[in-house]
């Protein structure tokens, strides 16, 4: 059954209850479809045949920053996977706690063990699939007057000589000649590297969360402001532009983990915070139950309240709905801010014209150094807001079940994406005239295509390796496998959650709210030693 296409099928398209995180189904899907826009404008932009004047006029057109907007989408994903791998080895971490572990340090290396193979298990067989589709099949796939420069690509000759970087996660700072980061072997794959290994730190250092909070916060306080410091050293010293077309930009900047990990970091607070809010709200923390769970109560388990750092006050406030305003707008504002703001840099010379660029070199350091941050902290306040149950309508569509299995197939499509472009180009005729039409017809068949593309590696490759492997993990921990395949509970339930591709799983069984339903924004500091819990919820 584990390799049963038919069984495979029915489990995509099957939906889990209804969750509170549900509404990252809708936003991963987005942001996959935003990110593949992006990829689609610039490469049939640049190998049109009227790139002069067509292209350089549209470059300074306010169409051209939306679209350039996509490069930030990508924070979207780093974001979600700090969110969910805290959330889920904190999880993991609390059971541990309560079941009066011996050799906790060991147990925790163990969990971080676990996890890293899981997640490795889980994202590399159908990527390595595409990398050797791309390095050796593609350059025979197709004919054509304009095949030849597919067939004599450097990049998939690279790729036949480097694989190894990318399988090993690697790719984004070890290759030859300095082709690193979008530079090296299927350059979109620099993001896979970098998630690997903001996930690996985080498996190692989250699982002593319990025991050592103040260090495990400060590890990814001191990943912030690393992001922020070098990006904006790095943007000082090579005077680097805002836009991510830039080539010294894409060089030291772009896709180098310790420009980044902020994103990434940020989602982890955010998820700590979430977790140490859910454990608040429970009877036995509002109590002050020293060392009980939902996995029961150890004389060996540390009490709660020692690794507690925020709570949320549950209470009507006379200033409630002006907070929910005041987040839903700076939120909104931020990330709007973030894409928009170039324009005012851009509009007179565009994306190459920096003669006419308006900014200043320490205004361009500045947004350099802070709006992937930024963005990163905007999506907290979103998502705190649909947490409380707020968000209307935008909350409801994001969550919509109908998200679910595109979910599901998003990190393969982000995979094939970028090959069937290069397909699709190099089978060409003749080179395309450059239109807001032709760029919306190709983009539709890329956007679709990159999914059907997908759905089969998902059946064929994806699934089947999955439905294996989560066997033979629950087999080696000792557990049933859920429903016939898929890793023990407390493996599976979001530790190594593909940041494109694995559907959200909530890793917390209780499904009490996150935040409160009527004043979310109220947030309680412990007096006196910030990592006590409060005596009792209010």
């Amino acid at each position: 059954e584990p390799l049963c296409a038919v069984a495979n099928t029915r489990r995509l398209f099957a939906t889990r209850p209804a969750g509170e995180l549900d509404f990252l189904d809708g936003m991963r899907v987005l942001s996959t479809g935003y990110v593949i826009l992006g990829h689609q404008f610039l490469f049939s932009a640049f190998s049109s045949s009227n790139v002069v004047p067509a292209v350089g006029d549209y470059m300074r057109s306010f169409e051209m920053v939306m679209l350039l907007g996509a490069f930030s989408a990508v924070d979207t994903f780093f974001w979600m996977s700090g969110l969910l791998c805290a959330r889920a080895m904190l999880a993991e971490a609390e059971r541990r706690e309560g079941a009066a572990v011996d050799e906790p340090v060991r147990a925790s290396l163990a969990q971080a063990a676990i996890a890293i193979v899981h997640r490795y298990a889980r994202l590399t067989p159908v990527y390595a699939f595409a990398l050797f589709t791309y390095a050796y099949a593609l350059p025979l796939a197709g004919s054509g007057p304009l095949w030849v420069g597919m067939q004599r690509s450097a990049d998939t000759a690279y790729c036949r000589e480097y694989w190894w970087t990318n399988l090993l996660y690697v790719n984004n700072v070890a290759g030859e000649d300095g082709r690193t980061g979008t530079a090296g072997c299927m350059g979109w794959s620099w993001y896979l590297a970098n998630d690997m290994q903001f996930f690996a730190v985080s498996a190692l250092v989250l699982p002593l969360y319990p025991r050592l909070p103040r260090q495990v916060i400060g590890v990814f306080a001191v990943a912030i402001a690393t992001s922020i410091i070098t990006c904006g050293v790095l943007s000082r010293v090579h005077e680097l532009e805002i836009t991510t077309l830039d080539g010294a930009y894409a060089k030291y900047v772009y896709g180098m983990p310790y420009c980044r990990s902020g994103a990434y970091a940020i989602g982890a607070l955010y998820g700590i915070y979430l977790h140490e809010a859910r454990r608040a709200r429970r009877p036995s923390a509002a109590l002050g139950l020293a060392g009980s769970s939902e996995h029961g109560t150890g004389a060996g388990a540390p009490a709660r309240e020692a690794s507690a750092v925020w709570s949320i006050r549950a209470h009507t406030d006379a200033h409630e709905h002006a907070w929910r305003v005041v987040l839903w707008a700076a939120s909104f504002a931020t990330l709007a801010g973030g894409i928009v703001l170039p324009w005012s840099d851009l509009h007179e010379g565009g994306l190459f014209d920096h003669t006419a660029s308006v900014w200043s070199q320490w205004q361009k350091d500045l947004y350099n150094a802070l709006q992937r941050p930024l963005f990163a902290a905007a999506l907290c306040g979103i998502a705190h807001c649909f947490l409380a149950r707020r968000g209307g309508i935008v909350r409801e569509l994001l969550a919509a079940k109908a998200w679910e299995p595109l979910a599901k197939l998003s990190y393969g499509a982000y995979l094939w994406h970028f090959v069937l472009i290069m397909w699709q180009s190099y089978t060409a005729i003749e080179y395309p005239t450059f239109s807001r039409i032709d760029i919306a017809i190709r983009y539709v068949f890329i956007l679709v295509g990159a999914f059907v593309i997908s759905l089969c590696s998902f059946l064929l490759v994806e699934k089947p390796v999955m439905n294996l492997e989560g066997a033979f993990l629950a087999r080696a921990l000792g557990a049933p496998p859920r429903g016939g395949a898929g890793a023990p509970k407390h493996v599976a339930s979001g530790v190594a959650n593909a940041q494109l591709g694995e559907p959200l799983i909530d890793p917390v069984a209780d499904h009490a709210p996150l935040a409160s339903t009527d004043n979310p924004f109220h947030i309680t500091v412990s007096p006196g030693n910030p990592f006590a819990a409060p005596a009792a919820a209010e």
